[in-house]
């Protein structure tokens, strides 16, 4: 007893042929063969690669300046995650938060600078009107005048 043969299996569907490219070289829009050594290709690329090294020595030094102040806001206490965005943040807040302090800190030395001019001015009147005690007078104006902060 024979058996009939089986059929053969069916062919596989033709599918379409993968998109040839030639490896090495850069796609063009316009479809022309490189051009010559030397040519305006060459000029562009050389431009390019000129103009690419220049923005990566760029980048390269922001990056090494965020770093050097992610550094100096460490050492001051201020605290900041490492990545750029919240460092420039942590440091724009510090720069503010020095500039109040100066701010106050100018108030206070012009108000002890008037209290010294006052006290000199008491301490002059003092020593000018009558002798030697007035002036011993004066002097303890002075160091009381000088003690006292506004």
């Amino acid at each position: 007893v024979r058996r009939p043969a089986a059929p053969p299996p069916p062919a596989p569907a033709p599918s379409a042929p993968a998109p040839r490219r030639r490896q090495g070289t850069k796609r063009r829009g316009s479809g022309q063969p490189p051009s010559a050594p030397g040519g305006p290709d060459d000029e562009r690329r050389r431009r390019k690669r000129e103009r690419n090294l220049r923005e990566q020595e760029r980048t390269h030094r922001i990056t090494e300046r965020i770093a050097e102040l992610r550094d100096a806001i460490a050492e001051a206490g201020v605290p900041s995650k490492p990545d750029r965005h919240s460092t420039l943040v942590s440091v724009v807040g510090y720069i503010r938060t020095l500039q109040d302090r100066s701010r106050r800190l100018d108030g206070e030395m012009r108000g002890l600078l008037e209290t010294i001019a006052g006290a000199g001015r008491l301490a002059g009147d003092g020593g000018s009107t009558s002798g030697g005690s007035s002036s011993s007078c004066g002097g303890a104006r002075r160091s009381r005048g000088g003690g006292g902060a506004p």
